[in-house]
């Protein structure tokens, strides 16, 4: 019996070790498993939510013929499906047939004028999220909106789309402050066809701030940045009716805005060409070399691509912006770059007609107190969706 005790012993101690071994590394195991599968005391499941709308669709003005374009953001888990709607009346709705994704794009043409869109996001989680109504508005490529007097506004529909904007490595009398060249994306707007003329501000403000006077149907100059709000202000209350229902409003330009206008789809120095002689400019632009020391009626001159006149030359056009050296940072989406609390200084673009050649290029930028006046500056207006910071 002793001896039996003795031999049995180291058997009994290595079957014991055999099994916490054993114990352990199933453990180890399980654990592994657990892991990899996300259970065991690891981080949970992500939690179901209902779909939220974060980017709205805008109210969208197209040329006949052209692409209207409605995107959305949503959010959800699980991720959110996508269906368009439309109605003619903002109450009766009917599903688009294949636009299931977060961007709807269609060739718009006159009867589509007026036409509503929304997007309904769903998941299976809480109440499907409807987006806001977007309006589309359709042209023939021009809107006329008549002011006081008699005086009419034209305004060109410019298609959205996304653009180079700044200048082109090595291009000629450029200078630094238009770099580095980016990409933006502009969303459809309406620009004036014409600068904004003596006519129209008279039509509005009453009297007549412009040093070269006789005609008209010059551009308005001796303007400020500051007093071009005055005028925006008149001008919504003045076209309130026409407007209704459209969510545009008439403002300045942003400075994205204006250049992807200028450019009307080129990408050279001028919306004429890069004329590196400067042997077509006369064509399309007033400046110091013809103008005569003076402004011109507006619309004398060969417009670009879009139907705009005077991008570049006869007076200088205030933007929104506040001014900045170079394009580090300046927003991708088109929006005015506006400083909190706003800068020293207001976007200027396009040449003059005193102007040299090389300053009527697409990229040129430049800047000035917004009180300040003088006779090259006047400012050209858009109708768009309100500006945001």
């Amino acid at each position: 019996m002793h001896s039996h005790t003795l031999i049995d012993r180291p058997a009994k101690v290595r079957w014991k070790h055999f099994l916490k071994v054993t114990l352990a590394g199933a453990a180890l195991i399980f654990l592994a498993v657990m892991n990899a599968c996300g259970g065991g005391g690891g981080s949970e499941a992500p939690q179901a939510t209902a779909p939220t709308i974060t980017t709205q669709p805008a109210n969208q003005p197209v040329v006949a013929g052209n692409t209207a374009t409605f995107s959305v953001v949503a959010t959800g888990n699980p991720a959110p499906t996508y269906q368009w709607q439309r109605s003619s009346d903002g109450t009766t709705w009917t599903e688009v047939v294949g636009a299931t994704d977060a961007t709807y794009s269609f060739t718009a043409q006159t009867g589509d004028n007026g036409a509503k869109f929304r997007m309904v996001a769903t998941n299976g989680v809480g109440s499907p999220a409807n987006s806001q109504v977007a309006t589309l508005t359709v042209s023939t490529g021009t809107l006329s909106f008549t002011l006081p007097r008699g005086v009419t506004l034209d305004m060109v529909s410019i298609p959205g789309g996304t653009f180079l904007m700044g200048r082109y490595a090595g291009e000629q009398h450029s200078s630094s402050d238009e770099d580095p060249q980016h990409a933006v994306k502009i969303s459809p707007f309406a620009m004036g066809k014409f600068e904004v003329t003596q006519a129209q501000w008279v039509a509005l403000m009453g009297s007549n701030p412009s040093h070269f006077t006789g005609d008209l149907n010059r551009p308005v100059e001796q303007v400020s940045w500051n007093e071009t709000g005055d005028f925006l202000w008149w001008l919504n209350a003045a076209t309130a009716a026409a407007r209704e229902g459209t969510g545009l409003v008439f403002r300045l330009p942003t400075e994205a805005e204006w250049e992807y206008a200028a450019r009307g789809t080129t990408t050279t120095r001028f919306y004429w060409g890069d004329d590196p002689s400067y042997s077509q400019i006369g064509s399309y632009a007033w400046y110091y070399t013809n103008s005569g020391n003076t402004t011109h009626p507006v619309g004398q001159k060969t417009p670009h691509a879009f139907g705009l006149y005077d991008m570049g030359g006869n007076v200088c056009e205030w933007c929104e912006d506040d001014w900045h050296g170079s394009y580090g940072g300046a927003p991708s989406d088109g929006r005015a770059w506006v400083d909190s609390p706003r800068g020293d200084h207001r976007l200027l673009r396009g040449g003059s007609w005193e102007g040299s050649d090389g300053l009527q290029r697409s990229a040129r930028r430049a800047r000035n107190f917004p009180s300040y006046r003088n006779d090259v500056t006047g400012f050209r207006v858009v109708l768009a969706s309100p500006r945001t910071p």
